[in-house]
């Protein structure tokens, strides 16, 4: 990640955090997801220090880097966009021009929907791909 965003300069920043649904401490559980093939990374609640990774929320997110907006939000987070959606971050979608979002399940989709269907934007599916704009 480091050398794709050096170009970028200080425009683009590497956060070692995951979206979550609440600021919690997270561990990485490999191998448990679908076909436990070597793309299949998911996190889970430690309660603990023991955390390999702290979850942030998206408002959580803009307001630590003092985003005004976002261009374009991709979330490819193996299931765990049910969770992010299932809370209440329609506000802070209306900062967001474009989400680009492989949606896993059905409850991510029901989530994910109810969540923008406040807001005025479009829906398209492109392959396993759904974009809001």
């Amino acid at each position: 990640l480091q050398r794709n965003i050096a170009p970028y300069g200080a425009r683009a920043v590497a956060v070692r955090k995951a979206l979550w649904h609440r600021p919690e401490p997270l561990a990485i559980e490999r191998g448990a997801f679908r076909d436990g093939g070597a793309w299949s990374f998911q996190v889970k609640s430690t309660g603990d220090a023991t955390s390999e990774v702290d979850g942030i929320t998206l408002p959580e997110l803009m307001r630590e880097y003092s985003l005004d907006s976002i261009d374009i939000l991709k979330i490819d987070i193996e299931g765990a966009e049910r969770h992010v959606f299932e809370t209440s971050i329609t506000s802070c979608l209306r900062q967001v021009k474009l989400i680009a979002i492989e949606l896993h399940d059905d409850p991510s989709r029901e989530a994910f929907l109810r969540c923008v269907s406040p807001l005025s934007g479009q829906l398209s599916r492109h392959g396993e791909v759904t974009l809001w704009q």
